[in-house]
């Protein structure tokens, strides 16, 4: 049990990549059920992780032997704590050494800590917590490895998971880095895009002729808010604005491709079939009106109120910019038209406007339309007052 040549085995494995595994999730599971056919006896591990991400910034990936793995999201409130900031997960990271608790001596101090307690108290006698190392010498990761067995690990089961730290560690920074990557461009670009980024779509030029529904939203008499209102007091209107216009858009199986001062780009895509382009406009609307119940329903936010346009048309979808400094977004004549439509919303007194184009593929109530001159089009163009 626990030889030499079982321990060769795990670390061969691991700086495989660990196969089969693709997640953090599948890599923890598969590490337990290595670590058992070894003769570890080991009845759970937890690897934790501090994350770039905006809500939840650590995570933690437990497996135990009766419930197997599951994942555990760690919010702002609770990393600040006390209670979080001693425990063996955040400790062996913050002082960068192995830590062991041996859950039957009852004169040890750390057993009154929650975490420990929480284990001790699920009949644990063994824990041992290990900072995992990245390649830069830096540790934002831990693994907790705990036992229920009698005499709890031996010295030598504790200097063999020792021989597994860095080998863990490589994989799982690997899976962590993929997980942040996909985080920030999420933040940034929006779900969709920043997976085309993530996948290598980043040539100047790389893009899509994709058909979609357009939304542009802006807020009403910005301009004299942000000259009237202390800076901090803009900022909280922005983001509360912004919130709800992104919570409802993504509800409505839409994306946010970019933020403009006080406004934002909108597309619901679609493919070239009818159906599928009456559907993106309900969700469209949708997103509207969920967007202004939602602000309505705010004390702090009934102030705000937003314009909106809508048209339906190709766009092109990807990559613009210099070869060195790229923006991923939408660009063409229905994007353009959108665009107008919102400009000519506020002289018609209206709260959403929308083109022939989107009036034909929706229910909307609208007025018989409005025939305007709009900027880069030789034509003129017919635009809907919409209920």
């Amino acid at each position: 049990m626990n030889s030499d040549h079982d321990i060769t085995s795990i670390v061969t494995w691991l700086m495989a990549g660990a196969p089969p595994p693709g997640s953090l999730e599948n890599l923890v599971e598969a590490f337990a059920e290595q670590l058992i056919s070894a003769g570890f006896p080991i009845d759970s591990i937890a690897l934790y992780k501090y994350n770039i991400h905006p809500i939840f910034p650590a995570n933690g990936v437990q497996w135990t032997k009766k419930r197997g793995v599951r994942q555990q999201t760690i919010p702002h409130d609770f990393i600040g704590s006390q209670d979080f900031q001693n425990s063996p997960q955040a400790t062996t990271i913050r002082d960068r050494r192995m830590l062991r608790y041996q859950l039957k001596e009852n004169d040890n101090d750390d057993l009154q800590l929650p975490t420990i307690s929480s284990y001790r108290k699920s009949g644990y006698t063994d824990v041992v917590a290990l900072p995992l190392f990245n390649v830069d010498g830096s540790t934002n990761k831990s693994l907790l490895i705990g036992t229920r067995h009698d005499n709890g690990f031996s010295d030598d089961q504790v200097r063999h998971m020792r021989r597994l730290q860095a080998p863990i560690a490589r994989v799982s920074e690997h899976f962590g880095d993929r997980s942040d990557m996909e985080v920030v461009l999420s933040t940034y670009l929006g779900k969709e895009t920043g997976r085309k980024v993530l996948d290598g779509r980043i040539q100047r030029g790389d893009g899509d002729t994709i058909s979609a529904v357009i939304l542009f939203v802006d807020i009403v008499g910005f301009t004299d808010l942000s000259n009237s209102l202390p800076a901090t007091e803009v900022l909280r209107i922005l983001n509360d604005f912004f919130e709800v216009i992104n919570s409802s858009v993504v509800a409505n199986y839409g994306e946010i491709l970019k933020f403009m001062g006080d406004g934002a780009l909108v597309i619901f895509p679609v493919v070239d079939d009818l159906t599928a382009q009456e559907a993106a406009a309900r969700n469209a609307l949708n997103a509207i009106t969920l967007s202004r119940v939602e602000l309505q329903g705010h004390d702090d936010v009934t102030a705000i109120e937003f314009r909106a346009s809508l048209h339906v048309g190709e766009i092109f979808y990807g990559n613009i910019g210099s070869q060195s400094r790229l923006d991923f977004t939408a660009i063409g004549p229905a994007v353009n038209l959108a665009s107008r439509l919102l400009e000519k919303a506020g002289a018609l007194n209206a709260k959403t406007v929308c083109s022939e184009a989107f009036k034909s593929i929706s229910n909307v109530v609208a007025d018989s339309g409005t025939s305007c001159e709009l900027k880069g089009f030789e034509q003129p163009i017919s635009i809907y007052t919409v209920d």
